[in-house]
């Protein structure tokens, strides 16, 4: 048990860390190009460029980046947690939302890897340049809408399962389940024009996830697992 309780504990760390690091990296990218990095599709080659040269979007970028160790650490703990109150909720809830974050990963590592040759200088042709960072970002924007329903099943799932445990389970089962439909929303945010009533949806999501993540994380570090709840 004394295992059980350190690998709660550690996860309930990375947890908090991670949703901290969520809401900061949303806070930079308003602050350096005002708008939701969603809408990054409405823009033309030469903008998009601009944008990944701007160091607000970037430090974002270098954010998503760093809080990515502290995830797959939180969400091994927390489906250990959920598995002494519904295993099946636990385990099928868990694969959506590893999938679903391999692929937010990969999309994460795209755009770090666009805003690190802009950053560097290494292309000097700026017109070939700009047609690589739009292939990329194509690419990179591509996995992340793959990634939204596997996301929110997952969530979905998740915020069931919690809601059958007591009352601090219940509670973050709830925000799970806000989570949820934070990211059915988020498709609407592409549709919308550059404007802050644009960013509600984007902003709606990120303190969804960081509220949760900070949640489920104090709850975590409690140290012990629901026992007798099914």
């Amino acid at each position: 048990m004394a295992s059980n309780a350190s690998l709660l504990k550690w996860s309930g760390l990375c947890a908090i860390v991670y949703g901290f690091l969520v809401a900061l990296s949303y806070i930079a990218s308003i602050v350096g190009i005002g708008y939701s990095p969603v809408l990054l599709s409405r823009l033309d080659p030469f903008q998009i460029t601009a944008t990944y040269a701007n160091r607000g979007f970037g430090c974002s970028i270098l954010i998503d980046f760093l809080s990515l160790p502290f995830l797959f650490p939180t969400l091994v703990g927390i489906a250990f947690y959920l598995k002494e109150i519904r295993q099946a909720f636990s385990v099928v809830g868990f694969i959506f939302l590893l999938v679903g974050s391999i692929s937010m990963m990969l999309s994460c590592f795209i755009r770090y890897g666009v805003w690190d040759v802009l950053e560097n200088r290494m292309m000097n042709n700026s017109l070939l340049m700009e047609n690589q960072i739009l292939l990329f970002h194509s690419l990179a924007g591509y996995l992340r809408f793959m990634s939204l329903p596997l996301l929110a099943l997952g969530y979905l799932l998740w915020g069931l399962g919690f809601r059958r445990g007591r009352r601090p389970d219940r509670i973050v089962g709830t925000a799970f389940l806000f989570v949820f439909l934070s990211l059915c929303l988020m498709p609407l945010s592409s549709s919308l024009s550059l404007s802050e009533s644009s960013n509600i949806f984007t902003m709606l999501n990120t303190l969804t996830i960081s509220a949760s993540f900070i949640m489920v994380g104090r709850l975590l570090r409690k140290e012990e697992t629901p026992d007798n709840l099914a």
